[in-house]
């Protein structure tokens, strides 16, 4: 009778500490799934179609920039990468990094969105613009973009897209790497032409491998994330280019 009630204790204690954990399990992978079913309805509803050929022939989509900055004004763009999970609004936001907690709606999220800082051009017109998001497990947000530090990966699909009210833009991928933050990666503003050259050879020496060099008279977007390890960060550097 004792090891009867003794046995009965021990299950009912490991029913109890199954329930906890299935339920810090949810808990824990509530806000991916919460996210993921907000970035699928954006999608669905704001951007329409998506008329690729072989080759890169044609590509594109219709993004409702009307409604969606009706949902939310500090969406100045969309970002896609075919190929990868990324496929989302682009956020800026008068307070940095805003986005890092936000989800496109501007609802509270610890996913955040794809964001752009307080000084950069909406318009993508500067000589190098940076686009953040967080390296989440599940692939969302930037959590795919470590494979572009393969070569084959940047060779078997080298472009981003971005779609910006009345404008397409292409960014072809040439260099990628891991640096410190706050690193000359992100440098952004160059006192004449030579720091600029001096800053696009930098980018390519630290690349993982070598294609396009940019010219002077590029444009460059950088895509950065963080690290596994969170220390480091993980950019991408591409040329920015009018698209149609």
């Amino acid at each position: 009778m004792k090891n009867s009630w003794g046995i009965n204790i021990k299950i009912a204690i490991l029913v109890i500490l199954g329930v906890i954990f299935i339920g810090a399990a949810i808990k824990e992978q509530y806000p991916y799934v919460k996210a993921a079913q907000e970035n699928k309805r954006i999608r669905a509803e704001y951007a329409d179609g998506d008329d690729k050929e072989e080759g890169d022939a044609k590509h594109g989509k219709d993004i409702n920039f009307a409604e969606l900055q009706g949902m939310n004004p500090d969406i100045v763009g969309w970002i896609e990468i075919p190929g990868t999970p990324i496929d989302y609004p682009i956020l800026k936001n008068p307070y940095d990094n805003y986005y890092l907690t936000h989800s496109p709606s501007g609802a509270y999220s610890e996913l955040g969105s794809i964001f752009m800082q307080a000084s950069a051009d909406a318009g993508f017109n500067g000589k190098h613009t940076i686009l953040y998001g967080h390296n989440l497990a599940d692939g969302q947000m930037f959590g795919s973009l470590d494979v572009y530090a393969a070569k084959d990966a940047r060779d078997a699909q080298p472009y981003i897209y971005i779609y910006l009210p009345g404008e397409r833009l292409r960014g072809t991928v040439y260099s990628a790497y891991i640096c410190q933050d706050q690193s000359e990666a992100y440098q952004l503003t160059y006192k004449d032409m030579d720091a600029y050259l001096n800053w696009l050879d930098m980018t390519v020496v630290d690349s993982n491998y070598t294609s396009v060099h940019p010219k002077g008279t590029d444009k460059v977007l950088t895509l950065s994330t963080c690290t596994d390890t969170g220390a480091d960060r993980f950019v991408i550097h591409s040329i920015l280019e009018e698209y149609e």
